[in-house]
């Protein structure tokens, strides 16, 4: 599995694996329909949904500069897709009116109909590697080859909080619904977090998980919010189901 989202309605979840995206029962695992391989000469690198769940955004760019939005109703029809030259990285907004677009090392913000750039937001010192929007909200985030992420206003353009870093880029992390915390998954074992205001990192002990649920070093894949906002949710590494879950609120994790 190379990417994992789970949607805000808690309905379904989408994975990808190379070229190939598939939607999930949240309920029984039970796949929707068949899975999609996309006509495209590089590997998926990132699956989003809209806030309603009714869109996800699959982005398969750099070689082929292509992001495909499709309905989660079968997750296959209708069908977009969106290319534009040069991007390296590209995924939907919060609204599914917007393009979150990377190249290279800036980040702009497009409207999807008519295609168009709206703005540009900013750039990071060295080449962007992964971006993603907030399913709840107007802020985005995305993180550089020089181990920063940049937290963005997409209504204003401006930046949030301080930077954060030292980072790994290998790492994944999502933003809490309200915007404080940063939730970085690193290493495919535990769970930072990071707080958006100071760009500092909570100390104390970080997340877990084995199989079980139990805090350990077990490995897990994959992680998103519940759709309540009240916990993350894990997928193990084994990619067995029912989900893990852990609190929100990173204080919370010392009584977990």
């Amino acid at each position: 599995m190379r990417s994992f989202h789970h949607a805000p309605t808690g309905e379904t979840f989408a994975t990808s694996c190379a070229r190939e995206f598939r939607l999930w029962r949240s309920r029984d695992a039970a796949p929707i329909g068949e899975a999609v391989a996309l006509n495209s000469t590089s590997k998926i690198r990132l699956v989003q949904y809209t806030s309603d769940g009714t869109l996800v955004s699959v982005c398969s760019s750099v070689r082929d500069a292509q992001c495909h939005i499709l309905s989660t109703v079968d997750g296959q029809q209708p069908r977009e897709v969106i290319e534009i030259p040069g991007m390296t990285f590209a995924t939907i907004d919060h609204t599914g009116e917007r393009l979150l677009v990377g190249f290279w090392n800036r980040l702009e913000l497009w409207r999807r109909s008519p295609l168009e750039r709206i703005k540009v937001l900013g750039n990071h010192d060295r080449n962007i590697v992964q971006i993603g929007c907030s399913m709840h909200n107007d802020l985005a985030y995305s993180l550089g080859e020089d181990r920063t992420v940049r937290i963005w206003n997409l209504a204003t353009g401006e930046r949030v909080g301080r930077p954060m870093v030292g980072i790994d880029i290998n790492s994944r992390f999502i933003l809490r619904p309200d915007g404080q915390w940063l939730a970085v998954h690193v290493q495919g074992k535990i769970v930072e977090h990071w707080h958006v205001a100071t760009g500092r990192r909570l100390g104390g002990p970080k997340l877990g998980l084995s199989g079980k649920g139990q805090l350990s070093w077990a490995g897990f894949e994959e992680f998103g919010y519940s759709s309540d906002s009240r916990e993350l949710v894990l997928l193990s590494a084994d990619n067995t189901y029912p989900l893990m879950t852990a609190p929100t609120d990173p204080r919370a994790l010392r009584a977990f």
